[in-house]
């Protein structure tokens, strides 16, 4: 038994990842599809300091903190994004960053919904403050361009605070 490291003759170098901007938010941009049926409070560009990216987010939620509506969806709100996946991405990624807060980490509401060309990819619940990267796999979308759907929903219990959820960075990584 030998105790030298194996070293391959000779290493493969990767191919240097590619990002590219999918959405913006800033004053004068393009937005996504915006979509708040049943109703309740919907997406809209927000001013946020913050944001990892620019000045503004996309913003689903309360910020008027209205109670009179304890018992309700507060929130149920999507924005749809439309993503060109090169013919030649052999693995593409849509990349975003993330800030969600709610009162309940309840599965059931005070939730993110990703969805890639109708099916579910990604949820996600209460989380740390602040904003956090995430990702859905686009891989096998090579030469098409696919929806991606963000579905923010949460109760009216949820929505007493200010809080909500932000969305920011949509970027392709191929």
């Amino acid at each position: 038994i030998s105790d030298t490291l194996c070293q391959p003759d000779a290493v493969e170098a990767l191919p240097p990842l590619t990002t590219v901007p999918v959405a913006g938010f800033e004053p004068g941009e393009a937005l996504p599809t915006l979509n708040s049926d049943p109703g309740g409070w919907g997406f809209a560009p927000l001013g946020d300091l913050s944001a990892p990216e620019g000045s503004y987010a996309l913003y689903a939620g309360n910020g008027d903190v209205s109670p009179a509506s304890y018992g309700l969806l507060a929130t149920d709100a999507t924005a749809i994004v439309s993503v060109t996946v090169p013919e030649d991405a052999a693995v593409a990624d849509l990349a975003f960053q993330v800030r969600l807060e709610v009162v309940s980490p309840s599965t059931e509401d005070g939730v993110l919904e990703v969805r890639v060309n109708g099916e579910p990819r990604l949820v996600l619940g209460q989380a740390p403050a602040g904003w956090h990267p995430a990702s859905v796999s686009l891989s096998g979308f090579a030469g098409q361009t696919v929806p991606v759907s963000f579905r923010f929903r949460a109760a009216a219990s949820d929505a007493l605070i200010p809080g909500g959820l932000w969305l920011d960075a949509l970027a392709l990584q191929i």
